[in-house]
């Protein structure tokens, strides 16, 4: 924690140059910004997320750079941004919006120093320097090793300087923070708030709720000191002045309910959960919603109301930062827009700077390092959650009996097996068969996978009408809107005539989707299925792979790989009676012909 050990380790690595420099701050954790200056002039740059806030005004040869955008605008009048005025002012007539477009600000030429980029002070440039590498697959042990044995060491090393306030809810991220404060538990406050909301659904609601049961019940249990802050409006007038010069963006206006409730002390530090959330599954979007890759981030980011006119400011933010080519490295759009908009932009540089008026805030998992390795997992183990088991299993595993919220199942079993409704592929049935020669003998292929199951046909001569497939059960309640979601892989070399096999989709035993599997071939074919539930009742799926035509080719190879099939309830919208299926080969197909 002596800012002298850190300032020498970084002149011993800009010695060799900035790339050494760069290596070395992808370890370091915190909040902070680093000015240094070589033969080229001074450079700054932010830490992992940039929760160290940084704006700055590069303009008619002058630099100006500051925590908050308005600090800026008080000393350069620059006019207010057409989008923001137009679309983003708090007004009720406007969009009211998460985050702005990639690194704006309410202000014209003022723009956020968004994550993974260095600013030039002598050139008045922004430049990447993150990532270089492409990311290289690694094992579950691999990365949470070392994010269990990073985050531990952080928490400790805190705790010898600080007071610790730790944000505590129900949910995995808070407890998968806490987990590593095992060791210093005395050292510790845990703290959960509540703001009185009448427009809240009684989903939320419940979930709340159970964040104060969950956070009393393990502090008694687990012998941590636990306090609960609950406020209503109004909010202080002067209170509201001083946060409205913050940020655009309104979050809960906490600070003097928890100053009342808390005994602040200059070394008070808040150690919160965010940022976990990185090393989860990557969200994604329906082909059908986007025609370009910036059409996605907009959505992403909310907009799909004025899609059109948000666009264009992506697009010059995606082109300035240097996006485009991230995915070749492993980064997926997703990932890239979390990182590099939403979480600057809104958590850190409004919800943090709320936190600023009453002490400094860390975040754990703030460090490039460490989201990395969270995101050099593939997807299918960031999709089940294991990295949370794993690594709360090495350092508290006695958090793992506790419930998560809105379910009877224990953590552990719930993140291992069934997380968000991801089916358990050791429970399937696997059949074979013959639709037209009735007891024919069809030799199939089944395997269970870590993140799913593979299976197709074993002999490569199969006839019309033979059939392999798996069988899912899952329950309904009548009335209730659902979705599911299938990842589908398929494999086949060396296959011609076109048409040989379809893989089709079974509801209670009737067909909801059919497709060749030469369509998409080497590709992941996401399929949605949205309906909402007739009766309560439990029910099965079929996903089949099933041959229309003989095959004599002895070259035929050819497998289903099933990613994941995820079944999730639709708690906003109310589908409509009649069933509606999109698919990403189908839907690509068709914004191709048009």
């Amino acid at each position: 924690m002596d800012k002298r050990v850190l300032i020498n380790e970084m002149f011993g690595c800009l010695k060799y140059g900035e790339k050494e420099l760069y290596e070395y701050v992808n370890i370091l954790g915190g909040r902070h910004i680093i000015v240094f200056c070589q033969s080229g002039g001074a450079k700054l740059i932010t830490d992992a997320t940039a929760m160290r806030s940084t704006y700055y005004y590069t303009q008619k040869g002058e630099c100006f750079i500051s925590s908050h955008y308005n600090l800026i605008h008080d000393i350069v009048q620059t006019e207010e941004h057409a989008f923001y005025k137009e679309y983003c002012e708090y007004k009720k007539t406007k969009y009211i919006c998460v985050s702005l477009p990639g690194d704006m600000t309410p202000w014209k030429d003022i723009r956020m120093l968004i994550p993974n980029h260095v600013l030039s002070l002598t050139t008045n440039t922004i430049e990447r320097f993150f990532p270089v590498q492409r990311l290289q697959d690694i094992t579950i042990s691999e990365a949470c090793d070392y994010i269990s044995s990073n985050i531990k060491i952080q928490y400790e090393e805190l705790a010898k300087h600080y007071d610790i306030l730790h944000s505590m809810t129900a949910g995995c991220d808070s407890r998968i923070c806490l987990s590593a404060a095992k060791n210093i538990k005395d050292r510790v406050t845990l703290f959960t708030y509540h703001n009185e909301n009448p427009n809240l659904g009684d989903k939320e609601q419940l979930d709340r709720e159970q964040n104060f049961i969950f956070a009393k019940e393990l502090a008694r249990n687990e012998g941590i000191k636990h306090i609960e802050v609950f406020f209503k409006g109004p909010y202080p007038e002067d209170l509201m002045k001083i946060m409205d010069k913050n940020h655009y963006h309104r979050v809960n206006r906490l600070i003097k309910q928890l100053s009342a409730s808390y005994p602040f002390k200059e070394n008070t530090l808040h150690v919160r959960s965010s940022i976990v959330e990185m090393c989860r599954n990557t969200d994604h979007i329906m082909v059908n919603y986007y025609r370009s890759r910036c059409e996605k981030f907009a959505l992403w980011a909310q907009y799909s109301g004025i899609l059109k006119d948000a666009v264009p400011y992506f697009e010059d933010w995606a082109e300035r930062n240097q996006v485009n080519g991230l995915d070749e490295l492993g980064y997926s759009d997703a990932h890239i827009h979390y990182w590099e908009n939403r979480l600057p932009t809104w958590m850190n540089a409004s919800v943090v700077l709320e936190d600023d008026i009453l002490c400094d805030t860390w975040m754990l998992f703030n460090v490039r390092k460490i989201l990395s390795m969270g995101l050099r997992l593939q997807e299918y183990w960031r999709q089940k959650n294991v990295v949370f088991r794993e690594i709360i299993n090495r350092l508290w595993p006695e958090l793992l009996r506790y419930n998560l919220p809105n379910s009877r199942k224990l953590s552990y079993d719930l993140i291992d097996h069934h997380f968000k409704g991801c089916f358990n592929f050791e429970k399937c049935e696997h059949r074979t068969g013959s639709s037209v020669i009735v007891n024919r003998a069809v030799e199939g292929y089944f395997e269970i996978r870590d993140y799913g199951c593979c299976f197709g046909f074993a002999d490569s001569s199969v006839k019309r009408g033979d059939y392999c497939e798996i069988e899912l059960e899952y329950d309904v309640e009548k009335d209730k809107s659902y979705y599911f979601e299938f990842n589908i892989f398929t494999i086949w070399q060396d296959f011609v005539p076109d048409n040989i096999v379809n893989y089709m989709i079974l509801i209670d035993r009737k067909e909801v989707f059919l497709e060749s599997c030469n369509n998409f071939n080497g590709r992941v074919n996401q399929i949605l299925y949205l309906f909402r539930a007739t009766d309560t009742a439990k029910k099965s799926i079929v996903i089949r792979l099933q041959c229309v035509k003989d095959c004599n080719n002895n070259n035929y190879n050819g497998v289903i790989d099933i990613k994941s099939v995820t079944l999730r309830r639709e708690w906003i919208k109310n589908f409509d009676t009649k069933p509606a299926i999109y698919s990403t080969s189908r839907l690509l197909k068709k914004c191709q012909e048009e």
